[in-house]
């Protein structure tokens, strides 16, 4: 593991042509060589395995976490697709078992949870230092039309407040989009209802937002089968071999998550050139950075290599029998 710090000291030579290790600059360079790499290839620290229980039908992926690239449920091989598999002519309608146990994308989403009718919303902040920190919620009301704020703009505005629930004025059928600064504390969204009398009615759980998110997002996948419903009691081990999302390492101690110091050097000095404009010089500097993550991953292999093949989809013509 490379540690923020860590990073600083040994690259702020090559970023820009020199930085202090103090420049506030550092470790934003540091993070866009990093990105770059990250988006390249499943080299290690890009991928891990988690194990979760899920009971309903979407499997809503941690802040941490970009994608599933395989999976089993309760033990059995099934297979992740993208949007277009809903409209395959063997898709998600199949009355094949295992189908049913297979995972649609269902994209990005601003909420760890869905609305489950449309309701006010909550923030409060595990934080006093967070009082007066504004936070926009975008969405849809129960017609369908995008809520507005007290002066007209789109969105509502929230004012964080001590020790207490801030409520919404508007009602939102769905949430768009969540905007946030840099708070000192986790912030915390509910959907909240009120009787007539304006006593709490029901209140449930949307979201945790970390510190440094600002403009959340988190990848769901949905079961087509109504198997995986949340109408059944029954719950699923599910096993992935996922691929981590990227995310800015900001204080010391937090991981960059591409360790290779060579690479991250080289791949510096290219953006330096790419903000030149020196196109040909930052292409032969990437080039020298994928080459180091390319000699790390295999330095980085353990155990035999397992070739995944996967010929149980239909296409376009047969494969003949040998």
């Amino acid at each position: 593991m490379l540690a923020l710090g860590q990073a600083k000291a040994n690259l702020a030579q090559y970023a820009q042509g020199g930085m202090c290790v103090t420049d506030s600059r550092l470790p934003g360079e540091i993070n866009r060589a990093a990105e770059t790499l990250f988006n390249k290839e499943n080299f290690p620290g890009t991928i891990t395995v988690v194990r979760m229980c899920i009971q309903q039908r979407c499997v809503t992926l941690p802040r941490e976490i970009g994608k599933i690239l395989k999976y089993r449920i309760n033990g059995e091989l099934a297979r992740v697709f993208d949007k277009w598999y809903e409209f395959a002519e063997v898709g998600p309608q199949s009355e094949d078992e295992m189908i049913k146990m297979d995972l649609l994308d269902r994209g990005k989403h601003p909420t760890q949870y869905e609305l489950s009718e449309p309701m006010r919303l909550a923030l409060m902040s595990d934080s006093n230092i967070d009082s007066g920190v504004q936070i926009t919620i975008r969405g849809l009301d129960d017609t369908g039309r995008e809520v507005r704020g007290i002066n007209g703009q789109f969105g509502e505005i929230i004012t964080l407040e001590p020790e207490t629930l801030t409520v919404t004025q508007n009602t939102f059928a769905q949430i768009t989009g969540v905007f946030k600064p840099l708070t000192a504390g986790y912030v915390w969204l509910s959907g909240i209802s009120f009787n007539d009398d304006g006593d709490e009615m029901d209140r449930e759980h949307l979201s945790a937002y970390h510190p440094y998110e600002f403009t959340p997002e988190y990848r769901r996948y949905e079961f087509p089968s109504s198997d995986c419903g949340c109408t059944t009691p029954r719950s699923y081990e599910l096993l992935a071999l996922v691929k981590l999302a990227f995310v800015p390492a900001a204080l010391d101690t937090d991981i960059v998550l591409v360790d290779n110091l060579g690479a991250l050097s080289f791949m510096m000095q290219a953006n330096r050139y790419y903000d030149a404009g020196q196109i040909r010089e930052g292409d032969a500097f990437e080039q020298l950075a994928e080459k180091r993550l390319i000699e790390g991953a295999r330095n980085d292999d353990s155990g035999e290599l397992t070739i995944d093949y996967d010929v149980s989809v239909g296409g376009l013509g047969d494969i003949p029998s040998v």
